[in-house]
């Protein structure tokens, strides 16, 4: 269990980053949903840390680690990136 309540803690981790650096990039012309999608998804990431370090089960760890992967997979992001240079 120790190994699942890493697992998840580090994929929360990445999904706070992640969310962390797409708000500080945003601008007064971002959309509002957009905006409140981030909160929430980094507000979930912080809950998932913090959980982490009590009981969890198989089910949080496996969602913490797919928001991980979706975000780090991320087509169009990847896209985005390589077209402006």
């Amino acid at each position: 269990m120790v190994a699942l309540n890493i697992l998840q803690a580090l994929a929360a981790l990445y999904v706070l980053g992640e969310g962390v650096i797409a708000l500080n990039r945003m601008s007064r012309r971002t959309a509002h949903g957009i905006r409140l999608a981030y909160l929430v998804l980094t507000t979930g990431a912080v809950a998932a840390v913090t959980s982490s370090l009590g009981a969890s089960n198989i089910f949080e760890c496996l969602f913490a680690v797919g928001v991980a992967l979706y975000l780090a997979l991320d087509r169009r992001k990847h896209r985005r990136i390589y077209s402006e240079h």
